[in-house]
């Protein structure tokens, strides 16, 4: 179940809270999964155009020995109710794009299914974006050369037709939809 994330800031003066989400097991047609790579260790991004901010899990930046530094705090409200405190992020962290490299900052959250999130603060580096939301493809340019990013498909995942669906539900009087 997607699990929106609000957080507080001083300066919207419209919306008492500037919105990024944490997803819990599916996708969203406004994310895109891929697998990248921190310090060459493999990692799953996630890249949601419904983030305010880039998020990393605390224990990556932990395991990966990043330098972590203390930010200005602010509260992280969690769909469920929990209220969760920023007060650590990391600055100038290198993530491998295909063959290009970028450089973000990156709060420390605990995340639970992915362990980087960029967000808007990360998209709007990029220009102009190229992203198919039927296929989960996004171009872009990065230091003049154009990187395709696909998204990353989970192992047991398959995409079945509406027809196949309704055969299987009318024969087993059951299903799970994800």
């Amino acid at each position: 179940m997607a699990r929106p994330v609000r957080k507080v800031t001083k300066s919207d003066d419209n919306d008492e809270f500037a919105t990024f989400h944490v997803l819990a097991g599916y996708s969203n047609p406004q994310t895109m999964r891929v697998n990248r790579f921190l310090k060459r260790q493999p990692v799953t991004v996630l890249i949601d155009i419904g983030s305010t901010n880039n998020i990393m899990d605390a224990k990556i930046a932990k395991r990966l020995a990043y330098h972590i530094e203390q930010c200005e705090k602010f509260e992280v409200k969690v769909a469920d109710g929990r209220i969760l405190i920023c007060e650590s992020k990391c600055s100038n962290v290198k993530l491998s794009l295909l063959d290009q490299e970028l450089i973000v900052d990156i709060f420390l959250l605990p995340l639970e299914d992915y362990e980087v999130i960029l967000g808007i603060d990360w998209l709007r580096t990029l220009g102009d974006i190229a992203w198919n939301f039927a296929k989960l493809v996004m171009k872009f340019l990065l230091k003049g050369k154009q990187v395709v990013l696909k998204r990353k498909r989970r192992e047991h995942e398959t995409t079945v037709s509406n027809h196949s669906m309704e055969c299987t539900l009318q024969k087993e009087h059951h299903g799970f939809f994800l």
